[in-house]
């Protein structure tokens, strides 16, 4: 399977849809980056599927990994 934009969304939504601010944060990072390619933007899809999975790292099923270095943060 291919990665698309879509793609990105959905594992974004599955790993991190129940982590309150933290979703609110990478929505809104994520349909920034498509709007800015909707309006012309040079903005490719891999930097789209970057902007949904960029906080991924934080998700409880990832945690014990030692990602993201460091340890894990709150949201400021």
């Amino acid at each position: 399977m291919a990665w698309t934009p879509a793609r990105a969304r959905e594992l974004a939504e599955s790993c991190l849809g129940d982590t309150g601010d933290r979703w609110l944060h990478v929505q809104a990072v994520g349909r920034s980056a498509e709007q800015l390619q909707k309006r012309g933007y040079d903005v490719s899809n891999a930097v789209i599927m970057s902007a949904w999975l960029h906080d991924v790292g934080y998700a409880d099923t990832v945690a014990n990994t030692g990602f993201p270095p460091g340890g894990r943060r709150e949201l400021a």
